[in-house]
């Protein structure tokens, strides 16, 4: 290749971020220049009204795309926050309960990080393990529970693996020893059909910038009946009923809202075309790969728009500096400035040398089988210098 030659990107990160739908694009759009949709939504005048107005149509078409009920849903700035309100919110509000709490070796760092701050301030978490393919053991969840249990989180599309878990057994395990469980579904709603009140889900985590919606901006779902209790982050305003505080920022919520509402009105369409895409790539890859390579997860048990590979021969090194057209992912983009291994693939027992030669690909809907062929052949040609 010429050295003056450029290659069209090929866009194969979407579990970092998802190109905002150009559908969505309008319907904030529509916000941000209306000439009366700029109030603040607390605000009693017209147009606070309008935008208080723009908010609870979005509430609604939320609630109607999880089956919760409107006042179930919690705006916030993203799923860190999301998790991090869940997680400290129900861990102090049900303190007096007890102070322990489970999640998993292979969870998010916005899970790992408010549990490790959680246990600074006296509480117990149980951290445990999961297989060499990514998977729980729902026997070892089941041990894990004690008197003290208030909280089990888990998420249910690992982030890095696409790895799946039976998230309604452990909703039904929780529930049976009376254990509230919060579900980071942030990887899921692309691909899962979502209703919280089948699901049993007491609290659940949603992105929108995951869902082809804006970044800056997610939701918590919070069971009301039952009531869960929490106690805010945020202080200072009544907005929300004070869950979280803060000027509802109405083109962001109404974005979200938008990106849900296509997710799942195209979800079977989406589901078909990322399982194309993700067979073209394993197909490519049995016919153009010289070289071993295997899956960090087992594939029928993972996601159909995320693949991780490693390849044990391959210089990771050498991806980034010949392939920068290729835009492929080493672990989350949380840790994506991180010099240690990724803590997904340390659970799932790889070495440090694997996990440094190891891929995410996160398939997105303008991605053809064609490029699957094309990174392939690309990735086999440098596995040979």
């Amino acid at each position: 290749m010429s050295a003056h030659t450029v290659s069209p990107l090929i866009y194969l990160d979407h579990a970092s971020s998802t190109p905002v739908d150009w559908r969505v694009a309008r319907v904030m759009c529509e916000i941000l220049e209306g000439a009366d949709r700029y109030g603040n939504p607390s605000s009693l005048h017209r147009l606070g009204g309008q935008a208080l107005l723009d908010i609870e149509d979005a509430q609604t078409q939320a609630a109607q795309c999880i089956g919760a009920d409107v006042d179930e849903i919690v705006w916030t700035s993203g799923a860190t926050e999301s998790n991090n309100l869940a997680i400290l919110g129900v861990a102090h509000a049900y303190a007096f309960k007890g102070k322990h709490l489970i999640t998993w070796k292979s969870e998010h760092k916005s899970v790992l990080g408010p549990c490790e701050h959680l246990e600074k301030q006296g509480f117990e978490v149980t951290y445990l393990d999961v297989n060499p393919e990514g998977q729980i053991d729902l026997e070892a969840l089941k041990h894990a529970i004690t008197d003290q249990t208030i909280l089990i989180n888990c998420l249910w599309v690992n982030n890095e693996t696409g790895v799946t878990q039976p998230i309604d057994k452990i909703i039904e395990i929780a529930h049976a020893r009376g254990v509230l469980v919060h579900i980071d579904a942030v990887q899921a709603f692309l691909t899962q059909s979502l209703q919280v009140h089948q699901l049993g889900a007491d609290l659940l985590s949603l992105s929108a910038h995951k869902l082809y919606g804006p970044k800056g901006v997610g939701l918590l779902y919070l069971r009301r009946r039952p009531k869960i209790r929490i106690q805010p982050l945020l202080f200072g305003g009544s907005q929300q009923r004070g869950i979280r505080p803060g000027t509802q920022a109405s083109h962001q919520i109404v974005g979200m809202a938008q990106a849900m509402v296509l997710a799942e009105d195209e979800r079977a369409a989406r589901i078909a075309h990322f399982q194309a895409v993700k067979l073209a790539l394993i197909e490519a890859l049995k016919t153009a790969y010289p070289a071993p390579y295997y899956f960090n997860g087992s594939v029928d048990q993972t996601a159909p728009h995320i693949l991780n590979v490693c390849f044990p021969t391959l210089e990771s090194s050498l991806v980034k500096t010949h392939l920068p057209h290729v835009l492929i992912s080493q672990g989350s983009a949380c840790n994506s400035t991180a010099v240690e291994p990724s803590h997904v693939l340390s659970a799932m027992r790889r070495t440090s040398r694997d996990a440094d030669r190891s891929f995410r690909f996160s398939f997105g809907v303008q991605n053809q089988a064609g490029e699957m062929v094309e990174v392939v052949r690309s990735l086999a040609l440098l596995q040979k210098q």
